[in-house]
């Protein structure tokens, strides 16, 4: 009596297990489906930002060089791949403090990770150049103004002659070896300082946000 009541049981109970058995199929069909989706999402991410990421050494290729070397930076679209290449800089998406982790990490132990260790606002400093998206970039649009500088060129060799000159012309053999020095030094310094003056003046667009950004450590 007992198996046959029993028997009926299951017979009355088995379509509700059925049915609840494929709403469980269903359930998981729908949320494999959902999961293929957003790997298919996250695959489509990875390739955007792949897509999105600048190769440097793929778009020097592209204008025919292997390398950088001083010939190619007469190349003006040469110029343009550099510049791009510091505005893509990984590092200028990284928190300032994870920049500056970066940085001292790919220094070598030794004076110069020492150096910048012992002077973190030259390092800051570096790491806002690095970060900012265009005073390296402006910097490196000097390259492409080579009438300035052919012109600063001849005036830099003709201020060493006259330096020359003025040596020549003004210093005495009789001088103490201490006065000599110090007039040899004060005549560089000034020539060093008309020398910045005239780079300054000549290429003050491309220098002003690298000194906007120097002048607030110094």
């Amino acid at each position: 009596m007992k198996f046959v009541f029993l028997l009926i049981l299951s017979l009355i109970s088995l379509p509700g297990l059925c049915q609840e058995e494929d709403d469980l199929i269903e359930k998981l069909e729908q949320d494999k489906k959902k999961q293929a989706e957003v790997a298919v999402k996250i695959d489509k991410a990875h390739e955007d930002i792949k897509a999105s990421v600048f190769n440097a050494p793929a778009e020097l290729k592209k204008i025919g060089y292997e390398k950088l070397n001083p010939e190619a930076f007469l190349d003006p679209k040469v110029i343009g791949v550099v510049q791009q290449m510091f505005r893509e800089n990984p590092i200028r998406k990284l928190s300032r403090a994870d920049a500056k982790k970066q940085i001292l990490d790919r220094l070598k132990e030794g004076k110069v990770k020492n150096y910048f260790l012992k002077n973190p606002k030259i390092t800051d400093g570096i790491v806002d150049l690095i970060q900012d998206s265009e005073a390296i970039p402006s910097l490196i649009g000097i390259f492409l103004k080579k009438a300035e500088l052919k012109l600063y060129g001849c005036i830099w060799i003709v201020l060493i002659i006259l330096t020359w000159l003025f040596k020549k012309i003004f210093f005495n053999k009789h001088w103490t070896r201490g006065k000599s020095i110090l007039m040899g030094l004060m005549t560089h310094f000034f020539v060093t300082v008309i020398s910045i003056g005239i780079f300054y003046y000549l290429f003050q667009k491309e220098i002003a946000p690298s000194v906007r950004i120097i002048s607030r450590y110094f």
